[in-house]
């Protein structure tokens, strides 16, 4: 008997309206997470079935890109890496939904085809298969959308035929990043960095993943080739994102550790107008603190780090902590991004009022307070505070 899995329900066509990114994006987490931790035996037919139904149940969300094509971007190469390689069967099975995913988000499982296939053989076979279904399409129409091409090249690329690939690119190919980036590897380990860098630029990203992806390509070919320099000049910081700013400065810190700290910070906030505010955790990180509180102050930061950082300090810095404190009350006022709480009002200004008492400074920081409360647009700071 078939194993029942709980996802299945969640993943039905059309499961999820246009409205329905935030509930798609943990019904994704939620069945990948089912599948990663099922008995051995039946892992793959799970994560073939989820794979299966993924783009119809989701094809009616509005996916402007955030959450949920981040993890269907994750939940994806984790179960692609659980199936590699797979079956004759297996393949037709993943191809068919290929076949049928009209709004791309199996992406991750059609550049990986060639690890799918296994070997050079099986990589050779799919390759011939699918060649003149991509030739047919690229001379009708090369902007026209081929669920073909990625799964040829990647299998031409796995196969060894890096010659043929760039032959085929060569006539016809649409300059989409998705499809050159297989011509921008065969080009460097055929002709060197500066040729696979300029072919890689010649390419168009469909979107700010795939810019980043491009940019990643461009930068680790030139670190490959001893130019560390110009790889951060030209590529770094584009290249570099993590979830958090704060992640994003340790991950390019971990590939330029011989660079300050402090400047690659600022070449970050350079990349980030209007968002200074969101690199107080790493300024503060850094010890940092009169310019942690410079960029809390040009644009929101979040009151719940502020907070943080105010009770970490307040008895080795607390003038540090006065100002954290005011900060939080100060966005949680604006009304701007962060969401008031009771609770995180009380405690902004019990602590500022605690520490400008312990600093001598209660009347300074009462008057600060009045002024945020008169200008407050947060109907809770005024209610809470105003009286």
């Amino acid at each position: 008997m078939s194993r029942r899995w709980r996802f299945e329900p969640d993943f039905i066509e059309q499961r999820f309206s246009w409205r329905g990114e935030k509930k798609a994006t943990h019904a994704v987490h939620a069945a990948v997470d089912e599948v990663l931790r099922a008995p051995g035996d039946v892992q793959r037919e799970g994560a073939l079935r989820l794979i299966e139904r993924l783009w119809p149940a989701i094809q009616q969300v509005n996916r402007a890109p955030g959450h949920l094509d981040e993890a269907m971007e994750r939940g994806l190469r984790a179960l692609v890496e659980l199936l590699a390689p797979a079956s004759e069967a297996e393949l037709e099975r993943l191809w068919a939904a290929l076949e049928r995913d009209w709004g791309g988000v199996l992406a991750p499982v059609a550049a990986s085809w060639g690890a799918l296939c296994g070997d050079r053989e099986a990589a050779a076979r799919w390759a011939d298969r699918l060649k003149r279904k991509v030739q047919w399409a690229w001379a009708e129409d090369p902007t026209d959308r081929c669920p073909a091409a990625v799964p040829c090249l990647s299998a031409m690329e796995a196969s060894g035929r890096r010659d043929a690939l760039l032959a085929m690119l060569s006539v016809g190919a649409p300059d989409a990043w998705a499809v050159r980036r297989f011509g921008a590897r065969a080009v460097r380990a055929r002709d060197g960095a500066e040729a696979a860098v300029a072919y890689a630029e010649a390419s168009t990203p469909a979107d700010d993943f795939e810019a980043r992806e491009r940019a990643a390509f461009c930068e680790a070919t030139l670190l490959d080739a001893g130019r560390p320099d110009e790889a951060y000049a030209r590529f770094a910081l584009a290249a570099t994102h993590g979830h958090t700013h704060l992640d994003t400065w340790r991950a390019l810190h971990e590939k330029y550790p011989d660079r300050d700290g402090a400047a690659l910070l600022e070449d970050l906030i350079a990349t980030t107008p209007g968002d200074e505010g969101k690199w107080f955790a790493t300024a503060h990180r850094l010890e940092r603190f009169d310019r942690a509180l410079e960029l809390a102050g040009q644009s929101p930061a979040d009151p719940k780090v502020l907070l943080r950082a105010a009770r970490d300090h307040a008895e080795d810095r607390p003038d540090f902590a006065l100002e954290c404190a005011l900060l939080a009350l100060r966005w949680l006022a604006s009304g701007r991004l962060y969401k008031a709480t009771d609770d995180a009002i009380d405690e902004a200004y019990a602590r500022a009022t605690a520490l400008g008492a312990a600093l001598d400074r209660g009347a300074d920081v009462r008057a600060r307070v009045d002024a945020l409360v008169s200008e407050a647009r947060e109907p809770k700071v005024r209610r809470r505070l105003g009286g």
